[in-house]
């Protein structure tokens, strides 16, 4: 069974790569991640991008205007 892990993300640049550190060092491997980036005014989406073209499992919804936090988070789920 694949989990599917959602994750919003702003601004993140700082602590992105320490979740998809935990993400890779968890022992169930059968997984896809997504992220939806609130249009990042940092580095956020570079690091994102690069994740994703080193791993397939993982993918990005990049928004280029800000929708809030909370939309977001909604339109995640």
């Amino acid at each position: 069974m694949t989990v599917e892990i959602l994750i919003p993300c702003y601004n993140s640049e700082e602590k992105i790569m320490d979740v998809v550190e935990s993400i890779l060092s968890q022992t169930y491997q059968d997984f896809k991640v997504t992220f939806f980036n609130n249009a990042s005014s940092d580095l956020t989406y570079d690091i994102i991008q690069t994740v994703c073209e080193a791993d397939s499992r993982f993918s990005i919804i990049n928004r280029i205007t800000n929708i809030g936090a909370s939309l977001n988070i909604h339109a995640a789920l």
